[in-house]
């Protein structure tokens, strides 16, 4: 353990110069102990080149001992290498079974992943189910993006049964964090009355948040709607979206200056 903390000593500047090279070293020894944090952390400096030379291959190596070792961080982003082909053969089964031990310890990240392969059947067999229910897990741990797909599922009515006012809920979730496919269908909610009152000049304003992250639907919805409403409608509208923005960037600022600072030493 104590080549450990001197690896993340000098890796973060604690007490000495900070010095990624010799944090390398420091968890390299630490690492042929069989400390799985160091494995993990040595993994992700051959993946960014940090204090070591660029190397996809030995990343893979020193991610899936600490990924053996149960680490979840590390079965999480060796996952991740086995989709993309990176240190290692392309090889989806290889990348969904690994997401499943990370995301089976509560890892959201991991199980968004799972979810999406199950959704996709990629490296699965298509399971809308399983996809529904690793959403959820990594929705309830706050990634939009799972809140949103969630909200999509059940819009549909693809391995849970069809419920707006749960569509509406998860919709609701992510677009408020400014997932903008998550704002695109809310505004379409609006426009329709489903599951919520039919609020043009509200649906408009989410119409302006997504069209302005680039979503292309939303785009187009935003010109045709601001076709049917007056201009007062519209500049309520404005009104709400640049509200809505002010207060989301002051959440998220508030919310990064309160968080630990994350590295490739977080792992012990």
């Amino acid at each position: 353990m104590k080549l450990y903390n001197d690896g993340v000593r000098h890796f973060q500047g604690d007490g000495v110069p900070r010095n990624a090279a010799e944090a390398a070293k420091f968890f390299r020894q630490a690492a042929d102990l069989g400390n799985p944090g160091a494995k993990h952390n040595l993994g992700v400096m051959y993946l960014t080149g940090n204090g070591v030379t660029n190397d996809p291959v030995q990343a893979a190596h020193w991610l899936a001992q600490a990924a053996e070792q149960g680490l979840a961080e590390a079965q999480f982003k060796l996952a991740s290498l086995y989709a993309a082909g990176m240190g290692a053969t392309q090889d989806m089964k290889s990348a969904a079974q690994w997401a499943r031990k990370a995301a089976e310890q509560g890892h959201a990240d991991a199980a968004y992943n799972l979810a999406a392969l199950y959704a996709s059947g990629n490296g699965v067999e298509q399971d809308f189910a399983q996809a529904a229910q690793w959403y959820r897990q990594a929705a309830e741990k706050g990634n939009i993006s799972a809140q949103s797909n969630l909200g999509v599922l059940y819009a549909r009515g693809q391995g849970v049964p069809r419920d707006a006012n749960e569509a509406i809920k998860w919709f609701r979730k992510a677009a408020e964090q400014g997932h903008p496919f998550a704002q695109y269908n809310l505004a379409r909610s609006h426009v329709e009355g489903r599951a919520v009152e039919k609020d043009l000049v509200e649906a408009y304003k989410w119409l302006i948040l997504a069209s302005n992250e680039g979503d292309r639907d939303a785009k187009r919805d935003r010109i045709e709607l601001g076709l049917q409403i007056s201009a007062g409608d519209i500049a309520e509208a404005i009104r709400r979206a640049h509200a809505f923005s002010v207060r989301l960037k002051a959440s998220l600022t508030n919310s990064a200056s309160t968080q630990t600072n994350r590295s490739a030493t977080t792992e012990q």
